[in-house]
Parts: structure tokens; C-alpha cells; sequence
């Protein structure tokens, strides 16, 4: 269920990956199409919408693209 038991916009702009995806303790992970995979923190993992870094995106990764399937943790 949702922290506040409700379900509360923390983002927008998620449309521009290709895949999100789960890291487990307020991490995501996000798949562009030219396959170029960024990680986004969220600092208050309460509903509120505070991010590492100010939500911009940070790439850790290039070549992505190629997996059929990926799984978050």
C-alpha cells in the first residue's frame, strides 16, 4: 500500500524512459531509449517529492538498450 494510504504524485516526466524500475529504499533506476541508464534517489521516501541531486537524473550507465528484460531489487 501507499505510505499515506492513498497514492501521491512524487515526479513527473517519467514518459521520457524507456523503463523505470525499482531499486528497493527510495531508489529508482531508469532505462532511456538510447539506452543510457540513470539513478534517482528520493530523499524523504515520504510522498513528498524530494530528490537527490533535484531530481535531475544521473547517468551510470550507457548500453541498456540491449536487455530484453531487467529487474529491480
Amino acid at each position: 500500500s501507499w505510505a499515506n494510504g492513498t497514492g501521491q504524485i512524487i515526479g513527473t516526466g517519467w514518459d521520457a524512459f524507456a523503463t523505470v524500475i525499482s531499486g528497493g529504499d527510495g531508489i529508482l533506476y531508469a532505462i532511456d531509449a538510447a539506452g543510457n541508464l540513470s539513478f534517482f534517489r528520493d530523499l524523504a521516501r515520504d510522498g513528498s517529492e524530494q530528490w537527490a541531486n533535484g531530481g535531475i537524473a544521473q547517468v551510470i550507465g550507457d548500453g541498456w538498450g540491449n536487455f530484453a528484460a531487467i529487474a529491480g531489487g
